[in-house]
């Protein structure tokens, strides 16, 4: 007997067609669509197979495992793996290596200090959420008393 996962009308030349695509078998579902499989996600990895990013570092489980991450520490979303002075974060948003130092976002790729750079682009500093932008409060000066 085969279950039937969703159902989907279609219309082909005025005439509407019932499609309907099969469940994925129980060891192979994949809640949150994260390209793990929940069994995977529970037995294996220890994430959670509800959350696509089990630690909320904003990096994907499945990216992180196949990085060699820990999907369970947030941790590791600051650090430079490669020692491109990229962080991993950022090598997740824009599709680079994060174990290849060669492998530069673009907008650094002709950079002779691509960190510094980095640190200065109005790009990095929006793509953090807000609890990484910075201090909250404004720092005071050398010599001047708050």
């Amino acid at each position: 007997m085969t279950i039937f996962g969703r159902i989907e009308i279609v219309r082909q030349r005025g005439v509407a067609i019932a499609v309907a695509f099969p469940s994925a078998p129980a060891d192979q579902e994949d809640s949150d669509g994260d390209m793990l499989t929940d069994a995977d996600e529970v037995n294996t990895h220890l994430t959670d197979p509800s959350s696509i990013d089990s630690d909320n570092d904003g990096m994907r489980d499945d990216w992180e495992i196949a990085n060699s991450f820990n999907p369970l520490d947030a941790a590791d979303r600051d650090i430079d793996t490669d020692g491109d002075t990229v962080p991993n974060y950022f090598e997740f948003l824009v599709g680079t290596d994060p174990n290849n130092a060669l492998s530069l976002p673009d907008v650094l790729r002709n950079s002779k200090n691509p960190g510094r750079r980095l640190a200065r682009s109005a790009r990095w500093r929006r793509s953090l959420p807000a609890s990484n932008n910075g201090p909250s409060e404004p720092r005071s000066h050398r010599g001047r008393s708050a």
